[in-house]
């Protein structure tokens, strides 16, 4: 039976800060092949390259005064040193981009590709930097662009602040000066795979287990990697009319780099994928996101109300491995939990402090009647993912990323 005190225990030793390329991310596959092994599976380490980076210098001060800041991964040079007063240009409106500085102050981003045309039409009218605002009260976000945008964009070195400050650099018209050094370069992680049940069709369940650059990962997605190894370790010895494979994958904050290498390469197509991704937060609900056939959902629902456990449950696509998979017309089913401290995510205060067991308790619940469920072979899964979310999948793949499929 699924613990859910159990689960927090893996949670609370799981290795923190697992960036790609990171003594963290080598620490947290360790642990896991570890727990794993205690749990009696034989393990296999899955290796694929991935373009990372990391920052060596970062300094950012405005009239000499410090600010806090997070530089954006793969966006500017390797060695960035600059000094300039900004220029406001709000969203890139073009009444305002005559004579544009080095630095300027945006207030948003379009979003997805577009982010990549718009930076660069910056850099060829001379920008270096780029300041972006977060919401009010929310400290900068760590993350990164596509490594493939750098092959077809010159972009600048785009700068996380905080909304005050950027509103104070925008009223007060301070001397900006940036040191940043960073370096880019080509990493090899791995998936980490394990497989249990019966001999028949398989379902894959899977979670990231790195987090962005600068956060602990402790919502995102510790708490999906609690989940997932707390379900290896009680499913290992049950048998069924279906296999279960376990993938823990790497390098998912950096575009899905490793549940797009194994579904590129794997020859075994699964009926369905489990993901665990955003779990654990004691003040939360839970919540699941079907790529999939409404009786997926219907099953969902019976189950919620049969274990008298809240669970929300909508037919969309989610920006998580699950779409390395939807692409190639392989439904799933999301598990995640709507989190009140969602805000976080992709900072640095995305620690442990906001994970207990009541987080993992009702989806436990839930996820484990699913998975027998399925296992007792009584219930047909729908192999084909409905039109209208095939299109939603291919609108992310183009706008999000700029590839079509």
């Amino acid at each position: 039976m699924f613990d859910p005190e159990h689960a927090f225990k893996l949670f609370s030793t799981l290795p923190r800060n697992r960036f790609t390329g990171t003594d963290g991310e080598r620490r947290a596959r360790e642990y896991i092949t570890d727990r794993l092994k205690d749990f009696e599976y034989e393990v296999k380490h899955e290796e694929f390259k991935v373009w990372t980076f990391r920052h060596k210098k970062v300094s950012l001060k405005c009239d000499g005064e410090k600010v806090e800041f997070r530089p954006y991964g793969f966006t500017g040079e390797e060695v960035n040193s600059l000094s300039s007063r900004m220029k406001y240009i709000e969203a890139g409106d073009k009444y305002l981009m005559d004579d544009v500085s080095e630095i300027v102050v945006l207030s948003k981003l379009p979003g997805g590709v577009k982010n990549a045309k718009l930076l660069n039409r910056l850099w060829k009218r001379g920008v270096r930097a780029v300041i972006l605002p977060e919401p009010p009260r929310r400290p900068p976000i760590c993350g990164g662009i596509p490594y493939e945008w750098r092959s077809k964009y010159k972009i600048p070195l785009l700068l996380r602040v905080r909304y005050e400050d950027a509103k104070r650099i925008i009223l007060e018209k301070p001397i900006v000066e940036v040191e940043v050094e960073q370096e880019f370069f080509e990493n090899t992680s791995a998936n980490i795979i394990c497989e249990a049940g019966g001999r028949g069709r398989t379902i894959a369940l899977c979670a990231h287990y790195d987090s962005v650059y600068c956060s602990p990962g402790g919502l995102d997605n510790g708490g999906g990697v609690a989940m997932l190894l707390e379900l290896t370790r009680i499913l290992r010895k049950r048998k069924g009319k279906r296999r279960l494979r376990f993938l823990f994958f790497a390098a998912e904050e950096l575009g899905l780099r490793g549940s797009e290498y194994h579904a590129g390469k794997c020859r075994r197509k699964y009926e369905l994928l489990i993901n665990f991704d955003i779990g654990g937060d004691i003040l939360g609900s839970n919540a699941a996101r079907v790529i999939g056939e409404k009786e997926i959902t219907k099953l969902l629902k019976k189950i919620s109300k049969e274990s008298d456990v809240s669970l929300t449950i909508r037919q969309d696509i989610m920006s998580s491995d699950c779409m390395s998979f939807a692409k190639r017309g392989i439904p799933s089913v999301n598990f995640s939990r709507d989190s009140l401290s969602a805000s976080n995510i992709h900072t640095p205060l995305d620690g442990y402090d906001n994970i207990h067991s009541i987080g993992f308790r009702g989806l436990g619940i839930i996820v484990e009647k699913f998975i027998d469920r399925l296992m007792s072979g009584e219930v047909e899964i729908p192999t084909i993912i409905p039109r209208k979310l095939v299109r939603k999948v291919r609108k992310y793949y183009r706008e999000r990323l700029g590839i079509e499929i």
